[in-house]
């Protein structure tokens, strides 16, 4: 019976796993720090990127322009649509909104935490350097049932670099230093320190397993919510002997 119930675990964990395991996505909120009281709401499904860009007109009042495609690379480039139409109520017709072309404009994610958008409607154009805006701390502490897939590369150790999955239950608990977590797998513990950026969270530090491996860890693209958490996980090992460790972990709580 455990041993059944260790694969359903197992097997339940692995599609979440490919469920989350993407190569980059962007919904959230963003914003220009030094713009503060306008942004941009990114929504981000399979390759389409959509972006909705609240600000305000030359009478200053709120304006609201979007744009919409498929992500060339970590490029959107589309059109910039005002829309118009009729006051919400019992009124409201869908037929009476209308999407008016007014310029156009790109957006360049040259990470998953940070952007160039460049614009050009209404006579005006120009450059923003946008980043995630976080509205609220993410909580990681908790305990998850996790499973993590890993590559080893340019490993010193005979056989090493290969593919590997394994699982376990994994403990995330605050510590005294500000922003400082520790993470326990059972095996190892890695001691790092966290920022926030948006809905993602990373972070650096240092990692001592019980065979005597050690050395520096690289967390990112850390998500957690009331059920599930999932994070990109590099570690290396310190001198003499080399090999780095590229995860990506996902638990269940």
């Amino acid at each position: 019976m455990k041993k059944k119930l260790c694969e359903i675990l197992t097997g339940t964990l692995l599609a979440l796993l490919s469920a989350l395991s993407y190569a980059g996505n962007y919904q959230d909120w963003w914003w220009d720090p030094q713009q503060s009281g306008m942004g941009f709401n990114v929504g981000h499904q399979g390759n389409t990127v959509v972006v909705a860009w609240y600000n305000y007109g030359e009478d200053g009042k709120a304006s609201y322009l979007t744009m919409a495609g498929p992500l060339n690379g970590s490029v959107l480039k589309a059109g910039l649509y005002r829309g118009t139409g009729p006051a919400p109520g019992p009124g409201y017709s869908a037929s009476q909104v209308k999407q008016t072309l007014v310029g156009e404009a790109s957006i360049t994610f040259s990470s998953d935490t940070h952007a160039q958008f460049n614009y050009s409607f209404d006579g005006k154009e120009g450059t923003m350097a946008l980043e995630r805006f976080t509205y609220d701390t993410t909580d990681i502490t908790g305990t998850w049932s996790f499973v993590n897939k890993s590559t080893y590369v340019g490993c010193d150790y005979p056989g090493y670099n290969k593919n590997q999955i394994d699982y376990g239950t994994m403990r995330i608990t605050k510590q005294t230093a500000a922003h400082t977590y520790l993470l326990q797998t059972g095996s190892c513990d890695i001691t790092f320190k966290a920022s926030q950026a948006g809905a993602q969270v990373s972070g650096v530090g240092t990692f001592q397993c019980e065979d005597g491996t050690r050395g520096s860890t690289v967390i990112s693209k850390m998500t957690v919510n009331d059920q599930a958490m999932r994070m990109n996980l590099v570690l290396t090992d310190a001198p003499p002997l080399r090999c780095i460790q590229e995860a990506v972990l996902t638990g269940l709580k």
